[in-house]
């Protein structure tokens, strides 16, 4: 099994700051999250908007952007990781 950098979070306040630095920066992610059972699927993104309850992200591979919540990054439906250089 892969091992990953997903980082978790203590609270909601801690993420926002989190996705705000990120945003801030220009840094890319990768977006992990279950699509079934046994299908996980990870995206490359760049965030492109924060907003009081999710941020709005755009795929790199799918030319497509979508929402995530904060809720569900803290639930670990969603986990996030900041893409490294080069990668």
């Amino acid at each position: 099994m892969q091992q990953t950098n997903y980082i978790k979070y203590a609270n909601i306040e801690e993420l926002k700051k989190q996705v705000k630095t990120f945003y801030e920066k220009g840094k890319n992610l990768i977006v992990h999250t279950r699509k079934t059972r046994k299908t996980d699927v990870e995206y490359s993104v760049s965030i492109e908007g924060i907003y009081p309850k999710f941020f709005t992200v755009k795929s790199h591979s799918l030319n497509v952007m979508f929402t995530i919540q904060y809720v569900d990054v803290l639930t670990g439906n969603i986990s996030i990781e900041e893409e490294k250089e080069g990668d």
